[in-house]
This record gives C-alpha cells, structure tokens and sequence, in this order.
C-alpha cells in the first residue's frame, strides 16, 4: 500500500498552484501526513536585475519573502482547518526546480504536487518549466495540475 507521509507543494500562488494545494492538502489529510508548503524565489542575475530594480537586490528579496511568509502563513491556517494534522512552511532561493528536488530530497518528501501554467512555446524557450525540470530532478512521484474544466471528485 502507498503511504503519502510527507506531500510537498511548491508555490507561487497562482490560481495553478491552488488547484494543486487542493490535491495536496487532501493527500496529507487522507493519509494523516505531512504537508510541506515551499515558495522558491528565483534571484535574478545582478545584471538584469540591477536594471529592473531600482532597490538593492536584497531589499526586493526581502519584501519578496516577507510577502512570501505571509502567503504560505494563509494556506498552512487554511491546510489545518481542511484537517491536514501537520503543516510545514518554507522558503528558498534559486531556480525552483532544483530548490523544489532539494528540498524534496532533504524533507524526505513522498510526492510533490504543484500547478502548471500550460505555458507557451516562446515562455519555455525563455524560462523553462518548473514542472518540466522536475519531473527529471526529482526524487520523488511529481503530480502536476492544470487548470482545467475537470473538478475533483469530493466526497
């Protein structure tokens, strides 16, 4: 028998990735784990950034973060009032895949579940997928949610 112990979500707070926290936070209760809630926040190289950001660097990451917490600090209250009996909450810097398959290594996570945009061809030329590089990275059972016209099944 599959035990889902430890469900890991990474997040960036995009409607994806709270259809994904459905799935994720209903993994965790069923199976009376523990749901790990992770945020990567991707540094950009000082050059580019340096030219979007009239702030220091680390000024944006920290208001970064500091909005961050706040986010995962809902959907943890949020993940214990659906009935999930443990909420772990974190953050980390860096390309969100190898975060994600770091921390999924580290947390001895079971699955990962997050959301997917679906995005185009010239987005994953420019940026890659998140989902896409953690399929080949992770650990773990990788389930990804789309944003779709297809509901769960609720009991």
């Amino acid at each position: 028998m599959i035990q889902l112990k430890r469900v890991l979500l990474p997040t960036d707070f995009s409607a994806s990735a709270r259809r994904a926290f459905a799935y994720a936070a209903s993994f965790a209760r069923e199976y009376g784990g523990e749901l790990y809630l992770l945020h990567v926040i991707e540094v950009l190289p000082m050059g580019y950034a340096s030219e979007l950001f009239p702030a220091a660097m680390t000024q944006v990451v920290d208001e970064i973060s500091s909005y961050a917490r706040d986010e995962l600090q809902k959907l943890a209250d949020e993940a214990l009032r659906l009935g999930c009996p443990t909420v772990q909450q974190r953050t980390g810097q860096g390309k969100p895949s190898s975060e994600i398959a770091r921390v999924a290594r580290e947390e001895s996570i079971d699955m990962i579940v997050l959301g997917t945009h679906g995005h185009g061809v010239l987005n994953r030329a420019l940026f890659g997928s998140t989902a896409d590089g953690l399929m080949r990275k992770a650990p773990c059972p990788v389930l990804v949610c789309r944003l779709s016209e297809h509901e769960p099944a609720k009991e």
